[in-house]
């Protein structure tokens, strides 16, 4: 789609959102770099620089007339250890309604308790039992 009553889009070449107008004024305008990644959002408010580490955001810097505002982005193994990018993710997460679903689409692995077994007592004073 390239228009409709109120809204019209331009696309690059290589089938990229350019710019979108509404009622003939630009609302946002983007510049990609040789990878196809997004560097640069123009908006009326304000002009947004982004920047990559191979395909992941690191950084958005975004620039107005009265600031500058950086967000920060992390990428890396959760807290389970696990690559966000992994196709063998065994954990669960709340969703609303209070059930549990695996991020792959699996149903989550349920875990039994380890029992600890009790350590046998060494004699007092380093004394053999045998």
């Amino acid at each position: 789609m390239l228009t409709n009553d109120v809204w019209s889009y331009t696309w690059d070449a290589e089938n990229r959102l350019v710019a979108a107008y509404s009622n003939t004024v630009c609302v946002v305008s983007n510049a990609y770099d040789y990878m196809s990644r997004r560097v640069l959002k123009v908006t009326p408010e304000a002009l947004h620089t982004f920047v990559y580490d191979g395909w992941n955001v690191v950084a958005e810097l975004t620039h107005t007339q009265t600031h500058t505002l950086t967000n920060l982005y992390v990428w890396g193994k959760d807290l389970s250890g696990n690559s966000p990018f992994s196709k063998e993710r065994k954990d669960s997460f709340q969703v609303e309604g209070g059930t549990s679903n695996s991020q792959d689409g699996r149903e989550p692995r349920k875990r039994r308790a380890r029992r600890s077994r009790p350590t046998p007592k060494s004699p007092p004073n380093g004394e053999s039992t045998r």
